[in-house]
Formats: structure tokens, C-alpha cells, sequence
């Protein structure tokens, strides 16, 4: 069962400090998808490949996994995709 959007182990700004430590590109989303899958599972049980509930997002899946929705976020991170 998918988690609810509020309930993912980590805040923004980790993930913002993640952003800014990655070395590399952010449009290279392979490598930065397994930088982030290793940045979630050094959170003591949570599991990189969960789910989050995107049901109420438009042109979403039902479920969408925690790394895309922070790739798909990335913008309001103040990263661009094209970087």
C-alpha cells in the first residue's frame, strides 16, 4: 500500500542538501535517481522503492515511487532538469 505524500521519512530540506552535494548532472536522472535511492535507504527502515498515494494528482499514476516524485520536483527546488 502506498504512503501518504505527508508521510515520507525525510524534509525538503534534506533533500535539498542531497541536491547540493550530488556531483554530477541533474539531467543525468539515471545516476541521480541511484544517488538518491542511497541517500533513502541510509533512513534506518524505509525502503527506496516505496510508493507514495499520487491519486490526487492530475496525469499521475495512482502510485508514483518516492525518487520520481522528487525528480519531478526538482524545480521547486530550485534545480533545472536541463542542468
Amino acid at each position: 500500500m502506498a504512503m501518504n505524500p505527508r508521510d515520507v521519512p525525510y524534509t525538503r530540506e534534506e533533500v535539498y542538501e542531497w541536491l547540493l552535494e550530488y556531483n554530477g548532472r541533474i539531467r543525468d536522472t539515471k545516476k541521480l535517481r541511484e544517488y538518491l535511492e542511497q541517500k533513502l535507504s541510509e533512513k534506518e527502515g524505509f525502503d527506496p522503492a516505496a510508493m507514495v498515494n499520487t491519486t490526487g494528482h492530475d496525469n499521475l499514476p495512482n502510485e508514483t515511487s518516492v525518487v520520481d516524485m522528487i525528480i519531478m520536483d526538482l524545480d521547486s527546488y530550485g534545480f533545472d532538469k536541463r542542468d
